[in-house]
């Protein structure tokens, strides 16, 4: 059977027709990729202030910016420098909580943890009320002032707070 031009230029225009509808299912996408990956690092940051509080051991999230990776760890903060004991198993999956962040999605700055008392760190330590501190200089706590981290890719912006005196984490999405 013949094709006729007509029936080319119909083909074509279904085609582009399809490919323009298709394309914000594809950015739905990726925005719900990307609230996901602020969802999991609130959780962590919870599951940190959780595992301190009811294990009297002191947890943290740090950040490893060479593998751009956010872990739950349980630290010795009676220590200066703090040493870290361990990376905290999530208890629902039993694999170590951490979560490595995509290549191309950026955050503002590398240390992502800006404290307004202190500048940007790379972790936050809970104590065993589930307050965020800084172990400085001799060991002595510092209680931290709220703490904000930016997480942008493809044209979104996602923001986790992180409120010092009840340690509760908030999130938006822009």
């Amino acid at each position: 059977m013949p094709t006729s031009l007509i029936s080319i230029v119909a083909a074509m225009a279904l085609v582009a027709i399809m490919a323009v509808m298709a394309e914000p299912s594809l950015s739905a996408t990726e925005r719900t990729r990307h609230d996901a990956i602020v969802t999991h690092v609130e959780y962590l940051i919870e599951l940190a202030r959780d595992r301190s509080t009811t294990t009297d051991i002191a947890h943290g999230v740090r950040w490893d910016l060479s593998t751009r990776t956010f872990s739950v760890v349980e630290a010795d903060l009676s220590v200066f420098p703090v040493v870290i004991l361990r990376t905290t198993t999530d208890p629902t999956t039993k694999q170590p909580a951490q979560l490595v962040i995509p290549t191309g999605m950026t955050m503002s700055p590398d240390d992502p943890f800006r404290f307004s008392t202190i500048g940007s760190q790379t972790t936050v330590f809970f104590d065993n009320w589930g307050t965020p501190v800084n172990v400085s200089t001799g060991g002595n706590f510092q209680q931290l002032l709220d703490a904000d981290l930016n997480f942008t890719a493809d044209g979104w912006t996602g923001w986790l707070n992180l409120r010092a005196v009840s340690g509760r984490v908030t999130t938006s999405v822009i």
